[in-house]
């Protein structure tokens, strides 16, 4: 967004100040040869940027106008990566700079003044590019003679030297492979993309900071699929997903790779629908959808739901097949469930409409089930363990089922009461208001006819 001056708000009056303000600095930096970090840049006036990440912005907006890199205008990165291995860097002046890891220990990833490359000092395998300290702990830890490699890690989103250190490096051995380990979420992948691209907006200063080489790990969803251990998809799941699809589509993906994106969009949701039910709120007349791929003939889903806010606790409900066909239509309904089995592969779509004026809140849940034939045994202790199994299975959705009805129940007192409450609240004040305003006017007509008693009104 542009910052105009004279500004017409306070807000982006302050913002043309901390701009004026960061570029004076940075003049002074340059006048005095001096290379100051963007930490240092933000304690030289605390009060007026007030956080790091106003600082961080300024400086990079001016690197994309000025088509330039933070070392060239005396605002270089703070030093926050890490680095486990052997590196050599060579300077522009012809030296070189040996940097490595002693004793297993990892370090800071070095700072790029005046540095030309970055090559590994042994022949490696590949580079690994982690998200989260936790896990280069656990790779640090391994032995590193059976497999050479380097292992660099930003400790969460990438900063800026962190991806110019990745990137000189990558450049420098064009063989060796680069992957990228991060959490199977779409903040994890928001992260790899980072590092693939450099940052989301196109200009020098992010091609130098870029690694178009780098690629997911062969983790595949089966390692992941129907574990009790998977985190419920949340809304802010869903809106990431949005916000990553909106924020990389026109600048940096192209066809095939925006399939590959909604490929794994799409398998993070079925994983997350897999395993968590969903909490929907539906506005008043208005029509709320989810959506649902079937990739196996051998699975049918399990859907239900129960509407536990809002007014009658009634909405119309609406399952579309892949064919665009109408399954099952309901109007009117608290909750229901079902089994869809032959409708055919492709997305699912469930809709949920409100025709009231309340808003009304939904939980919907969604498994798969498998169709394929199990195995026969004809082992009667195989033939006995099967059947506690089953019994066992069996007891555990007749618990499901009435903790579900419970919980419907709970949050529809709840709404009951809610609702009373706020009633009698609105009852107590229109008794309240009807009480004075006949109070006034008893007093009104008292002292109208008494005040006309001289004129014989009595």
């Amino acid at each position: 967004k542009p910052t105009k001056f004279p500004a017409k708000t306070r807000k982006e009056a302050e913002q043309f100040t901390r701009i004026v303000r960061v570029l004076s600095l940075l003049e002074d930096n340059l006048k005095r040869n001096y290379t100051a970090t963007r930490r240092d840049v933000f304690y030289q006036d605390v009060e007026l940027f007030r956080v790091q990440s106003k600082v961080d912005l300024i400086v990079e907006a001016i690197c994309r106008v000025m088509e330039t890199s933070g070392d060239q205008i005396g605002a270089v990165a703070s030093q926050k990566g890490l680095m486990l291995g052997s590196v050599t860097m060579t300077l522009i002046s012809g030296e070189t700079k040996i940097i490595h890891s002693s004793n297993g220990e990892p370090i800071l990833v070095p700072r790029l003044l005046d540095v030309d490359s970055v090559e590994p000092t042994e022949q490696i395998e590949y580079i690994l590019v982690v998200e989260k300290e936790a896990v280069f702990n656990a790779f640090m830890k391994s032995s590193t003679s059976i497999h050479p490699r380097i292992i660099i890690t930003a400790r969460g989103f990438p900063d800026v030297l962190t991806r110019m250190f990745l990137h000189k490096l990558s450049e420098s051995c064009p063989d060796v492979p680069v992957y990228g380990f991060a959490d199977f979420d779409p903040s994890g992948w928001h992260i790899l993309q980072c590092y693939r691209t450099g940052g989301p907006q196109r200009s020098i200063n992010t091609m130098q900071q870029s690694c178009p080489r780098l690629q997911l790990t062969s983790a595949s969803i089966l390692d992941f699929y129907k574990k009790s251990n998977c985190s419920p998809l949340s809304h802010r799941d869903f809106q990431s997903c949005r916000n990553i699809l909106l924020k990389w589509s026109h600048q940096h993906l192209t066809v095939d790779k925006m399939k590959s994106v909604l490929v794994f969009l799409s398998t993070f949701v079925s994983l997350a629908l897999a395993t968590s039910k969903i909490s929907l709120a539906v506005p008043a007349f208005a029509k709320e959808c989810i959506y649902h791929d079937l990739l196996e003939e051998s699975e049918s889903l399990v859907i239900g739901y129960q509407v536990l806010t809002g007014g009658n606790f009634e909405l119309n409900f609406e399952i579309i097949s892949p064919k665009g066909e109408s399954i099952i239509k309901q109007e009117n309904e608290k909750y229901a469930d079902f089994v869809l089995k032959t409708f055919g592969l492709g997305g699912y779509s469930f809709c949920f409409s409100n025709p009231y004026k309340d808003l009304k809140k939904v939980e919907f849940s969604i498994s798969l089930a498998s169709n394929a034939d199990q195995e026969t045994t004809t082992k009667k202790e195989d033939v006995v363990a099967d059947h506690s199994l089953l019994e066992i299975d069996r007891n555990v959705n007749k618990i499901e089922k009435i903790m579900n009805y419970l919980r419907a129940r709970e949050w529809r007192n709840m709404s009951t009461v809610e609702s009373t409450q706020s009633r009698t609240v609105y009852l107590s004040i229109a008794v309240i208001i009807l009480t004075v305003g006949i109070s006034l006017g008893q007093a009104a007509i008292v002292q109208f006819l008494f005040a006309g008693r001289e004129k014989n009104y009595v």
